[in-house]
């Protein structure tokens, strides 16, 4: 398999695998997708994330159109809550065969992938990552800019940490969380930052059950292993519900 390159963009270190591999695929440093969403939730099972609208024209109609027009503007995503510039092709999409004759066969991972209506820019995914970072279960600029990295790097889709359905559902007090209202609007903000850069999103619901109300690890044990916690359960004074679900863990 061949490895495409960043376009000069700090991304997916490939540099490795190249050396490894030998030729490679050249793919665009900046993207040229949006994606207009909204965030729904359902309060049946959990709370669902979805995309409710698909844009009717690709970004590349949108870019050729604003470029006949003028082609020395910078334009930006439509629809955008503010400026980003409108990339063309997408991050992590490869650059057309003319002139990177490379590209003219592009290996199977960067590729699209429509399953159930949805396409994917490519098939590279990100997995969910607890950061132990919301504020009450809130997103904060810190998810922002953890999230939106990959996006800004070409991944076709993100699938965000686990996200608590109730409030004593998550692992630690500094878990994300989507029980109530709130908890939208950040979220969404994120959402929307990446569907701008191409990147669909996804959720992964949980319910932390007798594993709930703990400490995030570098709390239970510094990275210097100078300091370690007698308990992994989280106290009423630390913010923790260790009574309500009592957790098992010591």
């Amino acid at each position: 398999m061949t490895i495409p390159e960043s376009g000069g963009h700090p991304g997916f270190d490939f540099a490795k695998i190249r050396r490894a591999q030998g030729d490679h695929v050249i793919t665009s440093h900046m993207d040229r997708s949006q994606a207009d969403s909204d965030l729904l939730v359902s309060n049946l099972v959990g709370r669902v994330w979805r995309d409710a609208h698909l844009p009717r024209r690709s970004s590349a109609d949108l870019c050729s159109q604003s470029r006949m027009s003028n082609p020395y503007v910078n334009t930006p995503v439509p629809d955008a809550d503010q400026y980003y510039p409108l990339n063309d092709p997408s991050i992590g999409k490869p650059l057309p065969a003319k002139p990177y004759p490379q590209n003219a066969k592009i290996p199977l991972l960067f590729q699209p992938l429509t399953l159930k209506g949805v396409t994917f820019k490519n098939r590279i995914w990100a997995s969910p990552m607890c950061q132990y970072s919301s504020d009450n279960g809130h997103a904060t600029d810190w998810h922002l800019v953890h999230i939106g990295g990959f996006a800004t790097r070409g991944v076709g889709a993100i699938c965000l940490e686990a996200t608590a359905v109730v409030p004593e559902g998550r692992i630690s007090p500094q878990d994300a969380g989507l029980w109530t209202d709130t908890q939208m609007e950040p979220l969404k903000r994120i959402v929307n930052f990446c569907h701008a850069q191409g990147t669909l999103v996804g959720v992964q619901l949980a319910h932390a059950g007798r594993k709930a109300s703990t400490y995030a690890p570098w709390v239970h044990l510094n990275a210097a292993k100078t300091q370690r916690a007698p308990t992994w359960v989280a106290g009423k004074d630390e913010d923790g519900w260790p009574d309500n679900g009592t957790p098992t863990l010591s």
